[in-house]
């Protein structure tokens, strides 16, 4: 079974319960990007999901695809990255079953899948996404990247109550 919109209809996949069915798909979620500081852009997300009946629940299993433009936390050039989140919910029409949390009640007997996979998604974004784990950064006293181009700053951390001492000894007058 192939789902062009991210909706299930519980009902049709009910009448299928003997045996698992496949439900793939495709979303585009425009507002990951403008939600997440660290996401330039995001593919559509594909989806490849198993849907099992158990008594009156339909449980959807499976993983969600998508590529990530991360920007990188340490020198700021954007990158691609593979995004494989795991996907699963349990859905229901009878209301006595639906828990709110764990099983998702649904009066009409279909179910928009968007908010639950945007969900997955979000939990699944890396929060400090690194280009490489070799990345060198920005350097912080000229901002040049380091991965592009070494500097000759001096990034030396001096503690800030000794600073007066540092000016002393580099003046001329300090022998």
């Amino acid at each position: 079974m192939r789902i062009k919109m991210m909706e299930i209809n519980l009902k049709l996949l009910e009448k299928q319960r003997a045996h698992p069915v496949h439900v793939q798909g495709e979303v585009e979620l425009p507002d990951v990007p403008r939600e997440v500081p660290e996401v330039d852009a995001l593919s559509p997300v594909t989806s490849d999901l198993v849907a099992e009946w158990e008594e009156d629940v339909c449980h959807l299993h499976g993983d969600l695809r998508a590529v990530v433009t991360y920007q990188c936390s340490r020198c700021l050039e954007p990158f691609d990255a593979q995004l494989v989140a795991p996907f699963e919910e349990a859905f229901t029409e009878n209301a006595a079953k639906a828990d709110g949390e764990d099983i998702h009640h649904s009066s009409d007997g279909t179910v928009l899948l968007d908010p639950y996979i945007e969900q997955a998604v979000h939990l699944a974004l890396d929060n400090r996404p690194l280009c490489d784990e070799a990345c060198k950064g920005l350097c912080p006293v000229c901002g040049r990247n380091r991965n592009v181009e070494p500097c000759q700053c001096d990034t030396r951390r001096i503690d800030p109550r000794l600073e007066a001492l540092r000016d002393l000894l580099s003046s001329p007058h300090s022998e």
